[in-house]
């Protein structure tokens, strides 16, 4: 069996996770409207990592 890394970036799924919880605090703290930006920008953030580590695994399969 072959064990398949991908080499990606952590920083941008640590960027997006502290995005969201900034706007956490944000919503919580400060300002609701602020918050809920910063959270849904996390968010999108997050889904596009998600969806670039996905493709990136895809592609690693053995060929015929």
């Amino acid at each position: 069996m072959v064990t398949v890394k991908v080499h990606h970036d952590r920083l941008t799924r640590y960027s997006s996770i502290g995005m969201m919880l900034l706007g956490l605090f944000t919503l919580l703290f400060v300002s609701g409207f602020v918050g809920l930006i910063l959270i849904v920008a996390g968010y999108v953030m997050y889904r596009y990592y998600r969806r670039q580590t996905v493709r990136a695994l895809q592609g690693t399969g053995p060929k015929a």
